[in-house]
């Protein structure tokens, strides 16, 4: 099936080749505007979430059958305000995304929607919102280094999670730490000499 014209002004004409009978002709131009048509937008993403970690977002924009692939931006936006720059859409089958990622997302639920800047062929638009969840509650996946060694002199620790705060704080057997506040997802904690000077384990 033949593609849809662009949007715009066209000037048609008819024009007929003559045959024995009749002789050649062309008919009258007249004009025809093609107007914009309006695209369908939607956006996917992350529903629940902790405060820190990357929360990921994919708006789709698909033309009318036929038609043109949309181009143009997206912008990403947060309880109403832009969290993202203009992101170029790419172009796929019958239609086209963009994708953002963030660590911003302020704890409670976040109203997620994106804008379609539209194009020559397309108006623009918003696709539907959706609610991501992000809970203040900390996460913790990994400690380095996990262990040590008998007679260890103060040992520096990287704590990585999700959720850390300014100010959290890590423990050692319930014994609080030295602690400094790298980002929503790093800590750095002191274990003191002392804990090896025997040999055990311990729980942060």
């Amino acid at each position: 099936m033949a593609q849809q014209p662009n949007a715009g002004t066209y000037n048609l004409t008819a024009t007929y080749n003559g045959d024995v009978n009749f002789a050649a002709s062309t008919s009258p131009s007249f004009g025809i505007t093609i107007t914009q048509a309006t695209p369908a937008a939607a956006i996917t993403g992350t529903a629940t979430s902790y405060f820190g970690l990357t929360d990921t977002y994919t708006a789709t924009v698909t033309g009318v059958p036929n038609g043109t692939i949309p181009s143009g931006t997206v912008t990403f936006y947060a309880n109403g305000a832009p969290i993202s720059s203009a992101i170029p859409l790419v172009a796929a089958t019958g239609s086209a995304t963009a994708q953002f990622s963030t660590t911003s997302l302020a704890i409670g639920n976040d109203s997620i929607y994106a804008v379609y800047s539209g194009d020559t062929n397309y108006i623009t638009v918003n696709t539907n919102t959706i609610t991501t969840q992000v809970q203040a509650g900390s996460i913790l996946t990994s400690i380095q280094p996990a262990s040590g060694n008998l007679g260890d002199p103060a040992t520096t620790i990287t704590l990585s999670g999700a959720g850390f705060l300014a100010q959290s704080v890590a423990q050692l057997n319930g014994t609080a730490l030295t602690t400094t506040y790298v980002s929503p997802t790093t800590l750095q904690a002191v274990i003191p000499a002392s804990f090896f000077s025997t040999v055990q384990s311990g729980s942060v």
